[in-house]
């Protein structure tokens, strides 16, 4: 018998938001000024079909405030969602023939549990926009 776990927290992601901070680049990121609670990933389907990172995507987006003036918010705030895999594999040898042959059987098992593992929102900008309305 055998397996292998594996159990990840979510990688980390940054906000961006539509202002222009001079000498920085378009979509500086967001100044984070909430409860950690709220931006917690939660991936979860919302009512229209969508699935979505937060348990309530409205609260994320009153957590940050845009940049003001040479003031940006920190890059790599958000963290996506656990990822958790369990592989099996079973194994026995039978002996035939003198030991001259032997017979295998060995069965595997990839992501035995059968639990989703979701990535991060995609990576336009829209998704990571947080004054988008598909932010999460």
């Amino acid at each position: 018998m055998s397996g292998i776990s594996t159990w990840h927290t979510g990688i980390t992601f940054g906000t961006n938001s539509n202002a222009f901070v001079a000498g920085f680049s378009n979509d500086a990121p967001e100044i984070f000024n909430g409860d950690r609670v709220g931006v917690q990933a939660h991936v979860h389907k919302t009512a229209s079909g969508q699935v979505n990172l937060f348990s309530d995507p409205v609260r994320p987006q009153s957590d940050f405030t845009g940049p003001v003036g040479f003031t940006i918010g920190s890059r790599n705030n958000l963290r996506g969602p656990q990822y958790f895999d369990q592989d099996f594999g079973l194994a026995k040898i039978f002996p035939l023939a003198a030991d001259r042959v032997n017979l295998k059987f060995r069965a595997d098992a990839f992501n035995a549990l059968n639990q989703p593992n979701f990535a991060l929102p995609s990576a336009t900008s829209e998704s990571w926009d947080i004054t988008g309305g598909a932010f999460g």
